[in-house]
Parts: structure tokens; C-alpha cells; sequence
């Protein structure tokens, strides 16, 4: 478990984005992953890329095929099986840049041990081609602490563009009755506990704007 990244992937119907994702994470240049890829009840080809890519990366790559229950479900029946120490909730037709997952575990590494999760900017692509209107709070270049109290303005409302330490989260869950917004209640339930965290400007998480609308069970994230 120690230094373990867990990479926890709801994936619902998008077996034309699923591999251009999972090979961002794949290739990432920090390496000890645990891929956790939770097969939310696909009914088109999902599914089976899902097992590929665990033929391909057996000491990395777990697949769970369940009933569909939504991404809320899909991520806490990811939580039950992290391994990590650390662990991140990506959307499976998103992207991550190829040093984010060291960038984010060196500051995990040096950063004092009750800080709950870091944060890396959020870009768009595809339909949209611009940063996130929250980006301002990595316009610092150095990776640093935010302190609620007095920067109240750094709010945190994405789960993908997080990464959380595991006893943190371990017992918590994404509320499952929500439709949308599910991470940013879980983010500020453990923000109330304790109102810092940190952030990573060298990390990009890659947000895929698709150019047709394609409504899934997944539902949608407030971000």
C-alpha cells in the first residue's frame, strides 16, 4: 500500500474515448498504480476494452463489471477495493498529462500528513479548448497549502482534478440519491473537517468537452 496511487475509473458506455484514456494513465511516469475500472452495466463494447487492457496490465488493471447504479455507486464500490494510499476518481473519457501522478504524489510526500487531498488545474478539450474559470488558484508556480479561513475564495467543487489520501476517504461515500454535484458534497464534507488542502499547478487534468451530446447514465458533474 505504501506509495500506491489507486486510479478509481466509473466507465459507462464510451468505448470511443475508453482507450485514449486509459493509456494517459498507463503511461504515466509515476508507475506504481493500482487501476481500479468499474464496469457500470455498458451495454456497448466497454466492457470488453476494459478486460483487454487488464490482459495487457494484469499487475495493475482490476476490472468489476456490476449492474449499472450510476458513477456515485460505481466510485464507492471503487473505494471498497483501493489498495492505495492515495487514490483519484477519473472519468473515463478524460485525460491526465504523463508527470501529473508524480507531480501530485511528490507533494504528497513532503506535505504535512492531515492535509485531506491536493487539487491540479482543470483544462478543457475537443469541443472546448480553454482552463477551467477556477484555475486562478494555480496561478502560483510552486505546489502549496490553501487555508480556507483565509483564502475562502480557492474553492474546490471537481473530484476528478483530486487525489485523496485513502484514510480519508476510506470511510466516506459518494451520495448515491444525487443526480450531479455528488463529489463537490463529498469534497466539502471533508473540507468542514478540515478547510485545507493542497495544490499541484504543474499537474493537468484533461477534461473532454464532447462535441455531441451524449447523455449516459453517469450523469453530469458540477465542476
Amino acid at each position: 500500500m505504501n506509495d500506491l496511487i489507486t486510479i478509481v475509473v466509473p466507465v459507462y458506455n464510451v468505448e470511443k474515448y475508453l482507450p485514449h484514456t486509459l493509456e494517459s494513465i498507463c503511461g504515466q511516469t509515476y508507475t506504481n498504480l493500482q487501476i481500479l475500472l468499474i464496469d457500470d452495466g455498458s451495454t456497448d463494447g466497454s466492457g470488453a476494452i476494459c478486460d483487454e487492457y487488464q490482459q495487457k496490465f494484469p499487475n495493475n488493471i482490476k476490472v468489476i463489471h456490476k449492474e449499472n447504479g450510476g458513477a456515485a455507486c460505481a466510485r464507492n464500490t471503487g473505494i471498497s477495493h483501493c489498495e492505495g494510499q492515495y487514490i483519484s476518481f477519473m472519468d473515463a473519457d478524460d485525460r491526465l498529462t504523463s508527470s501529473t501522478l508524480s507531480d501530485v504524489y511528490g507533494f504528497f510526500s513532503t506535505c504535512d500528513a492531515n492535509i485531506p487531498f491536493v487539487s491540479v488545474p482543470i483544462y478543457f478539450f475537443e469541443k472546448r479548448d480553454f482552463g477551467h474559470r477556477l484555475n486562478y488558484k494555480y496561478e502560483c508556480e510552486n505546489s502549496r497549502i490553501i487555508d480556507l479561513a483565509h483564502e475562502y475564495s480557492f474553492v474546490q467543487m471537481s473530484g476528478s482534478s483530486a487525489f485523496f489520501r485513502h484514510k480519508i476517504i476510506q470511510d466516506r461515500s459518494f451520495d448515491t440519491t444525487l443526480k450531479y454535484a455528488e463529489d463537490a458534497k463529498l469534497i466539502m464534507d471533508i473540507l468542514l473537517d478540515c478547510p485545507r488542502y493542497g495544490i499541484v499547478p504543474s499537474g493537468r487534468y484533461m477534461y473532454r468537452t464532447r462535441n455531441a451530446l451524449e447523455l449516459t447514465a453517469q450523469g453530469c458533474e458540477v465542476l
